[in-house]
Order: C-alpha cells, then sequence, then structure tokens
C-alpha cells in the first residue's frame, strides 16, 4: 500500500479550517468540471501529467465520514482508459485545537487498491500525486486561513 502523511498548524480555528476544507481539496488537485452531486459526493476530472502526456482521469469522491471541525474521511476513485486505469485512494483529515485561533491539521492519503497496469507501471506516479495533493492541501489552507 501507498500513502503520506503531514501533520502542520493553520492559523484559524478548527471551525474555520472546516469552512475552507473543500476548497482546499479541490484547488489542490487543480480538479476540472467539479460536479457536487449532493452532500456526500462529487465527480471531476484530472488531467494527470505523465511526462509530455496529460492523461484524463475520471474522478468520484465520497465523504464517508464527517464530524464537523474535528474529522473528515473521503474516499477517492480514479479511472481513465475507459477503466484499463483505476486506483482507489482514502483520505483522513483531523483537526485539532491548539490555541483560540490555531489548528493542527492532520492528513493522511493511503492508495486503498489498484489495477494491474497501475501497480506495475505507475506506483512512482501514485506515490507523487498523493504527496502532491497533501501538499496542496496544507499550502491552501495556510493561503487562506
Amino acid at each position: 500500500m501507498l500513502g503520506a502523511e503531514r501533520k502542520y498548524i493553520i492559523d484559524a480555528s478548527p471551525e474555520r479550517v472546516w469552512e475552507l476544507i473543500g476548497e482546499a481539496m479541490f484547488s489542490a488537485l487543480k480538479l476540472e468540471g467539479v460536479r457536487v452531486t449532493d452532500a456526500f459526493n462529487f465527480s471531476a476530472l484530472l488531467r494527470l501529467r505523465i511526462g509530455f502526456f496529460k492523461m484524463p482521469l475520471s474522478i468520484m469522491g465520497r465523504f464517508i465520514e464527517t464530524s464537523p471541525s474535528r474529522f473528515l474521511a473521503a474516499t477517492v476513485e480514479v479511472k481513465g482508459m475507459r477503466g484499463v486505469i483505476w486506483l482507489n485512494m482514502r483520505l483522513n483529515i483531523a483537526f485539532t485545537s491548539v490555541d483560540k485561533d490555531k489548528t493542527e491539521v492532520a492528513t493522511e492519503m493511503i492508495a486503498a487498491g489498484m489495477g494491474i497496469l497501475v501497480r506495475i507501471f505507475l506506483s512512482w506516479k501514485v506515490k507523487s500525486f498523493i504527496n502532491e495533493m497533501l501538499d496542496g492541501i496544507e499550502r491552501e489552507l495556510k493561503q487562506l486561513g
């Protein structure tokens, strides 16, 4: 299993970080055509750069656990090339109040399952994607907070 985690402090209350997390997640991924279907589900297009080529990937996300201002868990399904390329991930984000206007944010992203082509040829890109995603969430939260 591939994964990564981060911990950092945001200069905002947990309530404010909670308000910003959705925008930070979507901005970090540079998603196109984000469509929120209901309070728990979204879909989008991601153009993932692999060398000189940009591969269009379909993203389906679902928020599976939420505890406002405390915890968020989501599953993300990535598919490309008519399902030949696929990847299932889980994102966990925990918020802990450190001070009146400071919040510790702990993020973790795990590749829970992947197709054989991804495992053999693109596992390096999955690791890179996970790190870019977590770094992007931190960067966006710090800018927005």
